[in-house]
């Protein structure tokens, strides 16, 4: 009888093994994937910080990074097997942040994150969604100074830039979804003086798989 117990109880306890094995296996499998989905971000000191999808492409811009003329301060890496991303020796300041799923085309664009020595900086963003694009015709700006005439469009902190054709027409695609204010840029040798720089009136929405239209 002792020994018809003794081979149950250890039964029992292979069992239960088994069993808490398992139940761990699962959690971590469903903890990947939700990590996989979303983004966190860490500003501290001087560094900034964070993880999202395994091999994503990450670029950091300052907010006042022109990418016409590569003014500003840019730099770009890939996240590691793990999603971990990582931006060092960096000055305070304000910065945007690029993540790119190479292998869809989805991308998140994070504004303005506080890098200060005083406080630590954190987000956490659910998902990455599909991007969208912007476009329109500088003509419908002012006629005049952009009549026959190529000018740089871009979104000031970002590497997002595009050309207009002679006829006044651009398209910026790639956008990930949000809220952007376009910068309409003639230099001298287009206006036989200074630079010129025109912003959008109202902020532009980009929505997942469409093209938003601006006009003014």
């Amino acid at each position: 009888m002792k020994t018809q117990c003794s081979v149950l109880c250890a039964g029992l306890f292979a069992m239960s093994i088994y069993l808490t094995d398992c139940s761990t296996n699962n959690l971590a499998e469903g903890s990947s994937s939700e990590t996989t989905n979303g983004v966190t971000i860490t500003a501290s000191q001087n560094s900034i910080n964070g993880k999202t999808r395994p091999d994503a492409l990450v670029g950091l811009y300052s907010t006042d990074y022109i990418s016409y003329n590569d003014s500003g301060f840019a730099d770009t890496t890939f996240a590691n097997d793990h999603g971990g991303f990582a931006f060092e020796m960096l000055y305070e300041g304000y910065y945007n942040l690029l993540i790119r799923d190479i292998e869809s085309s989805e991308a998140l664009f994070v504004k303005s994150i506080t890098l200060s020595s005083e406080k630590v900086y954190s987000i956490s963003v659910d998902t990455i969604e599909n991007t969208g694009a912007i476009k329109g015709n500088t003509t419908e700006i002012d006629s005049i100074l952009f009549n026959s005439v190529f000018a740089d469009v871009h979104i000031g902190g970002s590497p997002f830039c595009t050309k207009t054709d002679i006829e006044g027409n651009y398209l910026i695609s790639d956008l990930p979804v949000g809220e952007y204010r376009l910068i309409f840029h003639l230099d001298s040798s287009m206006t036989y003086g200074s630079d010129v720089n025109i912003f959008s009136d109202k902020n532009i929405r980009v929505f997942p798989d469409s093209t938003t239209i601006y006009v003014k």
